[in-house]
């Protein structure tokens, strides 16, 4: 259980964690390639898809404004945010680009997912925000928030992240980050 004085400060990824990328990316990769992708079938983030692979693609994606307004939510992430949100400070922090800054923060808006402050950018590092958690489903950014803050660090299982999890157990010691189902077991863990 995370202990600490005042109002924490928590950080929520977008793509993986609130929004479900890999489903709205399914179709793209249909028209552009001809591949059927079954959501479970992301399991890497290089995933190859013809002469591209999905991080291309899904990089590709984010500065198509349209598609990142119809990018479906994950259920039960508005209310389980909201949860979140009464107990702590909220910081949606993305690597999403900037020019999809807007589209975000509307998208997060009509999903009703409440929050704080909002961060946006490739660049962004999450080690520097006083955060005193953070929800990722990449488990780099795991990895070197665990290594280079006292916070905790919570992966959202996702096929993606599940053959590269073995280095997190070595870093920064017992208690400091866990793999949940669902969004809503973050809220248990405060």
């Amino acid at each position: 259980m995370v202990t600490t004085v005042g109002r924490r400060r928590i950080g929520v990824d977008v793509d993986g964690v609130l929004a479900d990328h890999v489903t709205a990316l399914i179709p793209r990769v249909l028209d552009k390639y001809g591949v059927e992708l079954r959501w479970e079938e992301a399991n890497q983030w290089r995933l190859p898809l013809g002469d591209s692979d999905i991080g291309v693609e899904f990089v590709e994606a984010m500065v198509d404004l349209e598609w990142v307004a119809g990018i479906p939510v994950y259920q039960d992430a508005a209310e389980a945010v909201g949860e979140l949100a009464s107990v702590a400070e909220v910081v949606i922090i993305t690597a999403r680009p900037p020019v999809a800054a807007e589209a975000t923060q509307a998208w997060l808006h009509r999903h009703q997912v409440p929050y704080d402050q909002f961060m946006c950018g490739p660049e962004l590092d999450r080690n520097r925000q006083d955060l005193a958690m953070l929800v990722d489903d990449y488990v780099g950014n795991i990895y070197e928030f665990v290594a280079h803050t006292a916070g905790i660090g919570v992966l959202l299982d996702r096929p993606w992240n599940r053959d590269d999890r073995e280095d997190l157990g070595t870093v920064g010691g017992t208690g400091r980050f866990y793999v949940v189902q669902s969004l809503r077991e973050v809220v248990g863990l405060l």
